[in-house]
């Protein structure tokens, strides 16, 4: 059997330790370079026009304007927001007014932003955001389904439905879950 010279050993020795230096800093260079890349880029912009809850025209809706702004329309937004976010028996003076007061930011247009996440693969729309020092934004509103859907909350979803499809007249959604009456404007 034939035995490793010493300077065999040292040579495999320095080789091995070079290879795993190398795998080391391949590895650490793919982590950074992964690292490096932006946590969030702009988002693809929104079709204008309106977004019906379930896609059914005669319930309330999201419309959104060429001016970039989005809003929820066709509902009492004293009663969505008490729907929302407070229970029928938690009725206190306080709490009226807070409803009151969710109810008057609901009725207003937002400027929107649509924001794209690379890491999740996620677009998010934004009614309300703010950006940290590293450039990664966050916020408040919708999430970003395909061209023609958003989805508000656990339960909304808001489908495209085109000005021809508006204009034929009511499509109804067989879906029963709502509980909130749309207002006819």
């Amino acid at each position: 059997m034939k035995t490793i010279s010493l300077k065999n050993r040292i040579i495999l020795i320095i080789s091995a330790i070079v290879l795993f230096t190398a795998l080391f800093v391949g590895i650490s260079l793919k982590f950074n370079a992964d690292n490096n890349q932006p946590r969030n880029m702009p988002g693809p912009e929104l079709k204008v026009g309106r977004y019906y809850v379930d896609g059914d025209t005669s319930q309330y809706y999201l419309e959104v304007t060429k001016e970039g702004t989005i809003q929820l329309k066709g509902v009492d937004y004293l009663e969505y927001a008490n729907w929302k976010h407070l229970a029928a028996n938690e009725q206190t003076p306080e709490k009226k007014a807070a409803i009151q007061e969710i109810a008057n930011e609901l009725s207003k247009a937002y400027t929107y932003k649509t924001v794209y996440y690379p890491g999740t693969k996620e677009t998010l729309v934004f009614t309300s955001w703010e950006e940290d020092k590293n450039g990664c934004i966050g916020g408040t509103g919708y999430a970003y389904v395909d061209e023609n859907t958003l989805r508000g909350g656990s339960r909304d979803i808001f489908i495209f439905a085109s000005e021809d499809e508006i204009a034929k007249g009511v499509i109804e959604s067989d879906k029963v879950t709502r509980t909130v009456d749309a207002v006819k404007e």
